[in-house]
């Protein structure tokens, strides 16, 4: 005759290897938290924006900045191997001239 009976558990021991696993895992959360925060380097101040950097810096979508330069508004890149950088310094010299001429209506 076949026994259908379930094995007898002993609860200590599957309480102990739950526990177990539980610490074993939190460890595990605990070093990967650690690791992120060491390769997490805090932004450094840049100076050269991108395109869409410098569109989302003085408020407009990257389309809108790109007419604006068209239009001499804003200051064309910088050329750096390849790449285009807009001056931090001429975007705000830039936005200020823009502000001052723009004065008359507020809601522009």
């Amino acid at each position: 005759m076949i026994d259908l009976k379930p094995p007898l558990i002993n609860a200590e021991v599957v309480l102990t290897q739950a526990a177990t696993s539980l610490t074993a895992a939190a460890d595990a959360l605990v070093r990967v938290g650690h690791a992120r925060e060491r390769s997490h380097k805090p932004p450094s101040p840049k100076r050269g924006l991108t395109r869409n950097e410098a569109a989302h810096y003085i408020g407009v979508s990257p389309t809108t900045f790109d007419r604006l330069v068209q239009q001499k508004v804003m200051p064309k890149p910088i050329k750096a191997f390849s790449r285009a950088i807009w001056d931090l310094k001429a975007l705000d010299d830039a936005f200020e001239g823009y502000a001052l001429v723009d004065e008359e209506n507020p809601w522009n």
